[in-house]
Order: C-alpha cells, then sequence, then structure tokens
C-alpha cells in the first residue's frame, strides 16, 4: 500500500494534468479559440456571414495564392424579363422576347472549358500592365436552380409562353451560370455571362464565343456592355494538398498543362455549429438569424409576385375599349438582356463584332507606361521593382515642386 502510495503521490504531482493534480490542462486548439465566427458575424452586415474557420492552416499559407479553384456563379430569371403576350405581337415581330434559349446557351457556355486567352472578355486596365491573358476553365455549364422562387401562372397561359416550353412548367424559372477555373481576369465573369445573354436572346449565336477566344483573329475587343454586377456571386474557394510536381502542372499561364480539373479541398475547416450546436441551431444561432433575413425577403418576394400575376391576369387585351384606327404596333426598339432587373432599350442592335474595337491590350498598357516615364510598356517591364521606380520617381517631382515653392 506504501509503495503504491508513494507511486500514486509522485504521479499526482508530475504536473501532466490529468485533472486530478490540478495542473493546467491541456491546450485545445477548437474549444480554446476565439469562436471567430461568432465574434465576425455580430460585426457584419446581414447578407455576410463567416461560416467555418480553420485552426491549423498549411507551412507557407497564402489566402490568394494557395487557392487554386474559384468557383462563382451567376443567377437569372427564365423569362429574364417580361414577354409581351402574343395579342399585341401579331405578325411575331419581336419574337419570344424575353425568353432565353437555354440549350444554346450551354452551347455557348462549354466553349469557354480549358485553356484560352480572354483578352477580350475582360476588362483591360493599364495600371496592371497583364501581359499574359490565358486562364484555365475547369467547368463551365448553364444549371437550373430546384424549387427556387414563386411561380407566375400568367407566364403558363397561351400567348405569354415560349414555343417550345413544355406545358404545366411552372415559370419563372431559376438557373445560374456556373463557372469553376484557377484564376480570372478583371470582371471576366460578367463579360462571359454578358455574350451568354445575347446568345440566348437569338441576338448572337454560340460560335461567337470560339470567334472572341481567337485573338489572332479579333486581337481587340468589341465594345460590348457587359453584365450587372448583383447576381454574381463567389460560391466557393479550393485550397487543395498539392505537391511541388502538381504544382507546375497547375500552372495557369501554360496551355500544355494538365493540371488536375477535380481538385479537393484539403483545409481542416471547423464549421459553425460542430464547436457547439447552440451556435447553428435555436435563439441567437446563424441559422435563426439567416431565417429571418430569409423570410423577410420571401414575403417582399411572394406579395410582390402575386401582385404582378394579378396585374398580368385580370385584364381582358381582347376587348380594345380605348383603341381607334389602326391597331397598336409594338415598340421597335430593340430590347438587350445585361443581367439586371429588366432589359435596356437599344434601338437597332449592332452585332458584336460589328461594334467599335477598343485599343489593345498592348496599346493600353503602352499608353500607361508612357504617362509613367517609360518609352514602352516593355521597357517598364525590363525595369526591376518598376512600381517602387515610379513611386521614388513621383517622391521625386513633388520635393521639386516643394523645392521650388519655399525658393
Amino acid at each position: 500500500m506504501g509503495e503504491g502510495g508513494d507511486e500514486g503521490g509522485e504521479g499526482d504531482g508530475d504536473g501532466n494534468g490529468d485533472g486530478n493534480g490540478g495542473g493546467k490542462p491541456a491546450w485545445d486548439p477548437v474549444a480554446d479559440e476565439i469562436n471567430y465566427p461568432r465574434v465576425l458575424n455580430r460585426l457584419l452586415p446581414p447578407d455576410i456571414r463567416v461560416l467555418a474557420w480553420a485552426p491549423t492552416l498549411p507551412e507557407d499559407f497564402s489566402a490568394r495564392f494557395s487557392c487554386r479553384e474559384r468557383q462563382y456563379r451567376y443567377f437569372f430569371t427564365q423569362p429574364a424579363f417580361p414577354p409581351l403576350p402574343a395579342s399585341m405581337d401579331p405578325e411575331g415581330k419581336k419574337g419570344n422576347e424575353g425568353w432565353l434559349d437555354i440549350d444554346a446557351m450551354r452551347e455557348a457556355a462549354k466553349l469557354f472549358e480549358g485553356v484560352h486567352d480572354f483578352r477580350n472578355f475582360c476588362k483591360v486596365d493599364g495600371v496592371k500592365q497583364i501581359s499574359n491573358f490565358k486562364r484555365r476553365m475547369f467547368e463551365v455549364d448553364i444549371v437550373e436552380v430546384e424549387d427556387a422562387g414563386s411561380a407566375l401562372p400568367y407566364l403558363a397561359q397561351q400567348g405569354f409562353r415560349s414555343e417550345g416550353l413544355k406545358d404545366g412548367t411552372k415559370y419563372p424559372k431559376v438557373y445560374y451560370f456556373h463557372v469553376r477555373g484557377s484564376a480570372f481576369l478583371w470582371h471576366q465573369i460578367r463579360h462571359m455571362i454578358a455574350i451568354l445573354f445575347l446568345v440566348g436572346q437569338g441576338l448572337e449565336k454560340p460560335s461567337l464565343v470560339t470567334d472572341l477566344l481567337d485573338v489572332e483573329k479579333n486581337p481587340r475587343k468589341p465594345n460590348y456592355a457587359m453584365a450587372e454586377e448583383v447576381p454574381l456571386v463567389l460560391w466557393d474557394c479550393v485550397f487543395p494538398k498539392v505537391d511541388d510536381a502538381e504544382q507546375a502542372a497547375l500552372d495557369v499561364h501554360d496551355p500544355n498543362a494538365e493540371g488536375n480539373t477535380a481538385m479537393q479541398d484539403a483545409m481542416d475547416w471547423i464549421w459553425l455549429g460542430e464547436d457547439k450546436p447552440s451556435h447553428l441551431h435555436g435563439p441567437g444561432g446563424l441559422v435563426d438569424g439567416l431565417w429571418e433575413y430569409w423570410r423577410e425577403r420571401r414575403m417582399d418576394e411572394l406579395l410582390a409576385s402575386r401582385l404582378l400575376d394579378s396585374v398580368a391576369r385580370k385584364p381582358d387585351l381582347s376587348r380594345r375599349l380605348a383603341e381607334s384606327g389602326a391597331p397598336e404596333k409594338p415598340n421597335s426598339s430593340q430590347r438587350v438582356y445585361e443581367g439586371g432587373d429588366t432589359a435596356r432599350a437599344a434601338g437597332t442592335y449592332v452585332p458584336v463584332l460589328k461594334k467599335r474595337l477598343l485599343a489593345s491590350p498592348e496599346e493600353v498598357n503602352d499608353k500607361w507606361a508612357q504617362r509613367k516615364g517609360f518609352a514602352s510598356a516593355e521597357e517598364l517591364a525590363k525595369t526591376k521593382n518598376w512600381r517602387s521606380v515610379i513611386k521614388a520617381n513621383k517622391a521625386g517631382s513633388s520635393s521639386v515642386v516643394d523645392d521650388s515653392v519655399d525658393e
């Protein structure tokens, strides 16, 4: 008993924190850490929420450069904007205006997959001095969102429904433009979907994507409008475990690389609720807060849809009580959809390839470099730490001005 007691005494006092001797317990990287999502969510607007955090990070981790795949979604409705009833367009000149050809959009979207030069699908900024516009798109598609939104029964009535659509289908539907890629240029997604909307409206052929990706044939971007920004969402970022060999293959600027197009995220994410379920469900939980945010907007959407459907269905347009003389003709101005809440009246439509051409990226870069004191963008690129040189030159010019003022 004495030996057992002595051994027990030594064990109790060794400071290993077994819970009986009062030693300091081991650090738990999850339970003992600050709950960052809950702290940050109290400070963020209600439509922005932190969902997870990572207690441990790989060596040399960079939120920007360790991200090897970015997924974007651009949401839109079908129809894109209110179609005219057939009775207001007896000659069929407006076609199925408002309805999008989803199959044609999907055909065009698939042409983006692979490595391409996207200079005609972005906004070029001389400040960035980008000379390589090749980017890799792993997957591009048009996807239907199941069970989204409220139906507007009037759209299923004869005269409003587009030809070829199935009877009994509820409209409007919601779709999203789905893009998985390794890296993107400035406003690239908004330019890509803008072209797809033109294809969906029948104003352009899917082959326009191929034409614009052929930079030898079309080295300068036509001046077409990019789509609205509100429906665009950065949906996911993937941080895979990549060894040196895979890292080289993933080089987005190498068109011959065979990078992995099905990367899996390797981060040890701790999702809100996995620490304590009450942080996700129940009073003060994330779900309760998002439910409140969602329900307010759901009621707004429901009431607006009931009003819209009632207004569209009640009148009998065949009565024409106030009409005299020749029948009213539909507005001849082409309506062009660009991702916003309605379409834009564009007058007579000008095909993309016939629009005014913008300056080439080389011209944009040269012009900016010359403004900063270089002969060309090529000379600027050969200058080591050229951004620092520009700052130093600017600081020197300011000093000269200050000295002359003092004199």
